[in-house]
């Protein structure tokens, strides 16, 4: 869409846009280059306001007018003409922003740009995959037993998820809407990136790897920060705080349709299992989860193949009974 004017965006600030000038605005902020031009004013403005003396900020809206009389009254008052000044040059910029404020009811319906519509939530059952895109183009392979909430519309200021379970993310880059995935005791800002966050409640650790890009990984147990590149993954302990960085190939391979596995503990590899082709596992002895496997195969293979291909390489036998997989040593 072709920016709007800015002869009508001055109308807008003004307040004597039509209606037809305020629909075709509404329709370019929702963009993503009207989302940015919107914060970058916002953004202005709130940089002005800060410089500006402290008693002339108001935990509440002002209309235009009565913040005039307001204005006009304290500087009477005080008579005092530096002062003065600084309180005009702060009303010039609050007077748009309040003008702002005021059809920013129109542009909200489309853009969110304070951040207060509903939430939504995305769960995707065992066996089941599922593939999203927000509101801001970004879009999201979302894996089985996962559990992601989000706005119906994302703010202006930023752009926040909440995550349990499994999920690839490609996110859209806009340098001044951080893009936030909130998980147990930690949470990733990135700007623009393609990662994997992997995150079931159940497991002890969160573990993340970064395709392309960069991620700020918080820590809000240990209250640190750490920084990933491209082609690095990092494990996190939910319950101590503890994190590592490390390289490990095949972490993706489920958004490939692949199930791969390098020596990995027989207790892992039945939680995989289980949301892949939504069975449960009965473990007759514990026996059974001391061993580690290593194997390829997808979720079009029959379950039935890739127990028989344990049983070949180890002393475990498996029964399938309708959804239930009884597991025994012998």
């Amino acid at each position: 869409m072709q920016k709007v004017s800015d002869e009508i965006i001055n109308k807008m600030l003004s307040g004597a846009a039509s209606k037809e000038e305020v629909a075709e605005a509404v329709r370019w902020f929702a963009t993503e280059e009207g989302s940015r031009f919107l914060s970058e004013q916002i953004d202005n403005d709130f940089q002005e306001i800060e410089r500006a003396p402290a008693e002339i900020l108001v935990p509440h809206a002002i209309p235009s007018a009565e913040m005039r009389d307001t204005i006009l009254q304290r500087t009477s008052a005080k008579k005092n003409t530096s002062r003065s000044l600084a309180m005009w040059r702060v009303a010039a910029v609050l007077l748009p922003l309040v003008m702002l404020i005021g059809f920013g009811v129109y542009v909200n319906r489309h853009a969110d740009i304070f951040g207060t519509s509903g939430e939504q939530v995305l769960e995707v059952a065992r066996g089941e995959k599922l593939k999203f895109v927000f509101q801001d183009g970004s879009n999201v392979l979302v894996n089985s037993e996962t559990r992601l909430q989000f706005p119906t519309r994302f703010g202006l200021k930023n752009r926040t998820v909440q995550l349990q379970g499994e999920a690839y993310f490609d996110v859209a880059g806009m340098k001044k809407r951080p893009f936030t995935v909130q998980l147990e005791n930690a949470r990733i800002t990135v700007l623009g990136t393609r990662f994997n966050v992997k995150a079931y409640p159940e497991d002890d650790s969160i573990r993340i790897s970064l395709d392309e890009g960069s991620i700020a990984f918080q820590n809000d147990l240990q209250h640190s920060q750490t920084l990933l590149k491209p082609g690095q993954s990092l494990a996190f302990d939910k319950k101590t705080g503890a994190s590592r960085l490390y390289s490990e190939a095949n972490n993706n391979a489920w958004t490939e349709n692949r199930i791969v596995f390098k020596n990995t503990p027989f207790a892992d590899i039945v939680k995989s299992i289980e949301r892949a082709y939504n069975v449960t596992f009965h473990i007759k002895n514990a026996d059974a989860l001391h061993y580690a496997f290593t194997f390829t195969s997808t979720p079009n293979v029959p379950l039935e193949n890739i127990l028989e291909d344990f049983e070949r390489v180890s002393p475990l036998k498996f029964h399938i009974n309708a959804n239930t997989v009884t597991v025994w040593v012998e």
